[in-house]
Formats: structure tokens, sequence, C-alpha cells
């Protein structure tokens, strides 16, 4: 059996097959931002977020997100990691039927229409992707905010021209032109929280440094149709792909800005 987002075999029902998804530390969270607590340190210590250029990169609907495969040494270190480098993998998103819902943290209660996540792992340390995610510290996920606004986006254009070619679930194709990830990053990514957690989707293993920014980016309302035009295994319109907010436990949610 599989996952999904439906009544049948979504978030409520991981547990059942994901032990893992009934842990202390998952993800995602509503971060609360009165009780958010300002770190110094990462603040006097910046991400250096190096994303390189990627070309012809592979685009794929695997039935519960559009994911892009990274194939060019992109790097995240500084701030909250560290010396540690972390190594990016791919890059997916979440979204919503509807503008208001589709992120899967929320701010103060507050949904954004999508959310997008760039995962790595850290290479150097644990040989494999694999083998970093049994690891609590082997993964750093960029979680970026989406917000609906009157501007196309220019980068995820791109992305939208792709997106019939992989409208059924567990299709992909390559993009035949020169993708630029860092420009799907908000223009100041020195602000964001921070917190430790799991992925957001089975198995759920709690392996992830979550590195949430604060600045959403902005695409139109036409784009955000399109990957609401995905379809999921089933061959429903995949949305609301994403997981309810997690109890925040004995964790601390820390910001690199007051």
């Amino acid at each position: 059996m599989g996952f999904g987002y439906g009544p049948d075999d979504g978030p409520a029902h991981w547990i059942l097959e994901y032990p893992k998804a009934g842990g202390r530390h998952q993800s995602p969270v509503d971060i609360e931002t009165e009780l958010v607590e300002y770190d110094s340190d990462i603040h006097e210590h910046p991400l250096k977020i190096d994303f390189k250029t990627e070309h012809d990169p592979e685009a794929q609907n695997n039935g519960h997100s559009f994911v892009v495969g990274i194939t060019e040494e992109s790097t995240v270190t500084g701030g909250i990691l560290g010396k540690e480098e972390y190594n990016l993998k791919q890059f997916h998103f979440h979204w919503g039927g509807t503008p208001n819902v589709g992120s899967e943290h929320t701010v103060n209660g507050k949904h954004y229409a999508a959310e997008l996540h760039f995962v790595s792992y850290d290479p150097k340390r644990y040989g494999t992707f694999e083998e970093a995610i049994s690891k609590k510290d082997g993964l750093a996920v960029i979680g970026v905010f989406i917000e609906e606004g009157k501007q196309e986006n220019k980068e995820f254009e791109k992305l939208c021209q792709l997106m019939p070619g992989v409208e059924k679930a567990d299709t992909c194709c390559l993009m035949e032109d020169a993708f630029h990830p860092s420009e799907l990053l908000p223009s100041d990514t020195t602000k964001y929280y921070t917190y430790p957690g799991s992925l957001t989707t089975p198995p759920c293993l709690e392996c992830v440094t979550w590195i949430v920014m604060a600045e959403p980016i902005l695409v139109s309302e036409r784009q955000l149709k399109s990957l609401r035009y995905l379809k999921d295994p089933h061959g429903g319109h995949l949305e609301n792909n994403f997981r309810p907010t997690m109890p925040l436990g004995d964790r601390v949610v820390k910001a690199s800005f007051k």
C-alpha cells in the first residue's frame, strides 16, 4: 500500500503503515511568532546558499508532488548548519486546491498557497542520501512559502511549461533549457525560522533540520493552477498534498532575525 492525501490513504492513516509518523518530533509545525526564540549566533553567521544552474534537469510527477532532480553540485552551509555542507538533491512542491491553503508549515495559523522544499543532504558524513535519512541531522530542507501575486514568476514559468508533459502520475520529462533554482529563493534569505523535525511524507523519519524562509515568493494565479492540473495515481486532481501541522512538543523554533 502507498500513501496519498485522500480520505482513505491520507495523513491520518499514515501511522498504520509508517509508525515513525507517530514520533514526537514530526513536521510540519505551526510557527507561532510570539514563541520563536531569536538566535544571535545564526544571525551573525548567515546561510550560504550556492545553487548552480541546472542543464536539462528531469521533472517528475511522482503521484504525490511535482519534483525536479538536481545534478549539479549545489550546496547549503553556514547558519544553523554550521560548517557542515549539504548538497541539494531535489526540490518539490506542496499546494492546495485554493490560494488560501496549500503550504505545509503555517505562521500563526496562516497557510500560504503553496510551499517549495529544497531537499539537501550531507554526503561527507553520510555517503548516500539513503544513509543520510536514517540520521537525525542527515537532511537540511529549505522551505519557501509561495503566495499568489499579480506578476508571473519567470523561472517558475519554465516548470509550468513542463507540467503538461507530466500530467499523469509516475511520468517524467527533461527540461530542454537551463534552470536557475536560486531564482526560486526569496530576495532576503537571511531571515528564516529553524527547528529539528521530520520528512513530511512517509516514512516521516525525524532526520531534518528545517530552514523555513520568512519571506515568500510570488507566482501568478495561472501558474498556481498549473500545479492543480497534475493528476494523482487515481486520475484525480493532485491538490491539497500537504500534511497538517504536528505538535511542536518540547522543541523550540529559532529565528535568525528579531
